[in-house]
Parts: C-alpha cells; structure tokens; sequence
C-alpha cells in the first residue's frame, strides 16, 4: 500500500499536522500483517516519473486531507485500487486535536483491514 502525504486544509498550521497524521497512518498500517506499506515523497519534492516508478508494483493508494478548524479536527481517507483507481474504501473522522494520534490509529487499523478484505475476496 503506498501512503500519499495527506493535504492539508482549514487554519494555517495544519500541514505539520496533516505530516504527522500521515507518519501515524503509515505506522500503523506498517504492523499489519503481510501488508508492505510505501510512503510516497510530496508530489512537489519529486519528478511524475520517479513517482511513478515507486507507485509500480503497489495494490492500493491510500490518499486524504486533515481539515482543522481551532481545536476541531477532520481526518478523511480514501483507499484506491491501482492500477485502475477504483475507489475500494473511504472513511471520514472527526474529533478533538488532542485525539488527532488515536483518531489516526484507528483509521489506519480500519484501512488495513479493507485491504485485508479486498485481498480475501480476490482469491
């Protein structure tokens, strides 16, 4: 699964925290079992091509913005099957900033688990 580095949105602060609650994903889904998880570079920081070629090989693109709103905050993920960019999974989250850690935790758990789903259907 490749982690896209989340977006930002909302007060001006929240791309440290849209970093950090992408690091928490990719952490997390990093413990599932047989799950191999990529975090893909900013899209500024890297060529298309090199983008590309990284994102070869992968099933699913987990990709989403955190959204903060003074101490609200937002967390929405979509999960996208390649290479045809089927949608498999989205969820959407809210809850206190001080809960953005845990909120990102059990996202990531609920991710891991649709990929989990996805790969049982396919045999």
């Amino acid at each position: 699964m490749a982690v896209e580095p989340l977006e930002a949105a909302g007060e001006s602060d929240v791309r440290n925290l849209a970093g950090l609650v992408t690091a928490q994903l990719a952490a997390t889904l990093g413990r599932a079992p047989g799950l191999r998880v990529v975090l893909l570079p900013r899209r500024s920081s890297v060529s298309a091509e090199s983008l590309e070629r990284v994102k070869a090989g992968v099933r699913w693109t987990l990709q989403g913005t955190v959204f903060l709103s003074g101490e609200d905050v937002a967390v929405t993920l979509t999960m996208t099957e390649a290479p045809a960019g089927r949608v498999a999974w989205t969820a959407k989250a809210k809850g206190r900033f001080d809960q953005i850690l845990s909120l990102a935790s059990r996202m990531a758990s609920e991710a891991g688990g649709a990929a989990g789903s996805a790969v049982a259907a396919g045999r």
